[in-house]
């Protein structure tokens, strides 16, 4: 049986929504015949959320440069030891300011599945492009044809059983969330211009270079959000 024969006649689903031409599915019943992969990965971010305050994104970011520090003898010593320093600064400071809008993303994207993808399995990298199709396209269409706000739509659903994601709609959550993404971009476009040509190329490149478009599609979605909020 073919992946594609499997997720139209094996796996429990129901259409939840299309964005940007594609269908996105969820498990039925509330999501109780989530497979176990697919589940522990919902659960494995929640938990690194709650005790690390930060998506597994930026832990990887973080993990990565303190790598290429550590390695690269083009620095001198005592410029490596800075980065670290500076990387982790960062991090606090990312932990302390704890971004909940990244990981409402994060989350929906091991819930909700497309036709392409194993229902049985996650992959984070694929998911990294679903958030990037979301975020700059913020429209749901759902089953019954009506349309809404893809943000709004992922605050509404039962994910709010595992994470509290009220207030994040009210205007001054969202200017703060616009201030802290734009923060967030800054550490990586920095961490990203340290990199050479050859490592701009490389995984830890494009897992940055992923980051930072997620981050600027991000502050776009809750600019327009603020702004919609002010007129209203």
């Amino acid at each position: 049986m073919t992946q594609n024969e499997f997720f139209l006649k094996e796996a429990k689903k129901e259409l939840a929504f299309t964005c940007n031409g594609i269908d996105y599915y969820q498990f039925t019943d509330g999501g109780l015949p989530i497979y176990f992969n697919r589940f522990r990965s919902f659960q494995n971010i929640v938990d690194n959320h709650n005790q690390f305050k930060v998506t597994d994104a930026v832990m990887t970011e973080f993990l990565d440069m303190v790598d290429k520090f550590t390695n690269d003898n083009s620095l001198t010593p005592e410029r490596r030891i800075a980065e670290v320093q500076r990387l982790t600064q960062t991090l606090k400071f990312r932990r302390q300011q704890s971004n909940n809008l990244t990981l409402v993303y994060d989350i929906s994207a091991v819930w909700f599945f497309d036709e392409s993808e194993d229902p049985a399995e996650y992959d984070i990298n694929y998911s990294q492009k679903k958030i990037k199709i979301w975020v700059e396209n913020n429209i749901a269409i759902l089953p019954d044809g009506s349309t809404m706000n893809l943000l709004a739509f992922f605050l509404r659903t039962p994910l709010n059983r595992f994470i509290n994601f009220q207030d994040l709609s009210q205007h001054g959550t969202l200017t703060y969330l616009k201030s802290l993404t734009e923060t967030e971009f800054s550490h990586s476009l920095h961490n990203y211009s340290m990199l050479s040509e050859t490592e701009k190329g490389q995984t830890i490149g494009q897992n940055i270079a992923s980051l930072m478009e997620i981050y600027e599609g991000l502050w776009k979605l809750i600019d327009g959000e603020s702004q919609s909020i002010s007129t209203s």
